[in-house]
């Protein structure tokens, strides 16, 4: 099999395109064609003979329409469409199942996203100034690479439409969470790494899902629960937070959650834990994200409680000064369980209420 890079440079595309059924890269991007007519670009009708691209790039293209048959790319891992003037993804994108990344990034003219494919960890649509709605964030799996979905800027996303986004967003999250618990404890003698996802969208509010919250960047647990760690029953958590960094124009902000636990009979201690890189946002935006625990967390968590929570920025990984100046203005988060047999797992978010839980955070 062979591995063919074609670069389109010219106008025209060549209908024989159709007969290079081993191209797996194809980059269009900055091709324009008939920009003045507002034409589509000539591979938009080739689709059905591109059976094992991976890679195609069709960014500033001025691109109006995509055909349904963009669904036949079943070998497609990355799609770059952004700055195009498309209203509209055809909802045969979830036939594509080996799809990692998609690139939607200041679509002018986008309104709506439809149900993207399990397979998806990384998108970015920030700036689609008309988007008003999507069909939901994180897949349901842990299978694929850890979710990364940016949304920000795209300010026409009613609040209504935002709330059941998340409250969708965190039923995914719940259901990764008991398949990646149940896949663990089958296995029991492999090693597990910690998993992490999040989504950054437009917004200044926290579900009331999130059962500890705080205004600030700081939970203190009232009356934490004892022997959260002992019958390995959380799995992680959930985390939202209100951030914005307005006159502070750095490209990106590394976010950071410190962890107090209290072991029994010693002084309590701090566990670090690295969440994510983020772009800058300058007004109010939800950074809504989980993590789950890895075996070193658990081992490290046994016979413990948590008093507090800290989320924080800093510059760079390696840097060991917080930015102050651009904390959370508010976080909460709320703590994943492994859910009974006899359980359905979307119902696990209520499950701090029937344990008793539900202490609030000093505000």
């Amino acid at each position: 099999m062979r591995s063919i890079k074609f670069l389109a440079t010219s106008l025209e595309v060549p209908s024989s395109i159709v007969r290079l059924n081993n191209v797996r890269d194809i980059n269009f991007s900055r091709s324009k064609g008939h920009k003045q007519m507002g034409l589509s670009l000539p591979i938009t009708i080739f689709f059905d003979g591109l059976y094992n691209l991976t890679y195609l790039d069709q960014s500033d293209c001025c691109i109006t329409k995509l055909p349904e048959s963009i669904g036949q790319l079943s070998s497609l891992e990355y799609l770059y469409l952004s700055k195009n003037n498309f209203e509209r993804i055809p909802k045969s994108i979830i036939q594509l199942s080996k799809l990692s990344c998609l690139y939607l990034s200041y679509c002018g003219k986008l309104q709506s996203l439809p149900k993207l494919p399990c397979s998806l960890h990384k998108l970015h649509a920030h700036h689609c100034t008309a988007l008003e709605s999507l069909s939901g964030l994180f897949p349901k799996s842990y299978e694929s690479c850890p979710p990364r979905f940016e949304l920000n800027g795209n300010y026409n996303l009613d609040r209504n439409v935002v709330g059941g986004i998340l409250e969708d967003a965190l039923q995914n999250i719940q259901h990764v969470a008991t398949a990646r618990w149940e896949h663990m404890h089958a296995r029991e003698k492999i090693s597990y790494p910690e998993f992490e996802g999040f989504a950054i969208l437009p917004g200044n509010e926290i579900s009331k899902s999130f059962c500890f919250q705080s205004m600030g960047s700081l939970i203190k647990l009232k009356t934490p629960p004892a022997g959260w760690f002992n019958n390995k029953n959380v799995m992680g958590f959930a985390f939202g937070a209100i951030v914005s960094f307005r006159d502070h124009y750095d490209d990106v902000f590394e976010l950071f959650c410190d962890i107090k636990v209290k072991p029994k009979d010693c002084d309590p201690h701090v566990i670090q834990i690295y969440l994510e890189l983020y772009c800058y946002v300058e007004s109010d935006h939800l950074i809504l994200g989980y993590y789950l625990f890895g075996n070193d967390n658990l081992n490290g968590f046994r016979d413990c409680v948590i008093e507090a929570v800290q989320f924080y920025f800093k510059k760079d990984h390696d840097d060991s000064e917080r930015l102050e100046c651009c904390g959370p203005k508010r976080c909460g988060i709320h703590l994943l369980y492994a859910p009974d047999s006899s359980e359905d797992p979307s119902g696990s978010f209520n499950n701090e209420r029937r344990r008793g839980t539900t202490t609030p955070a000093d505000d």
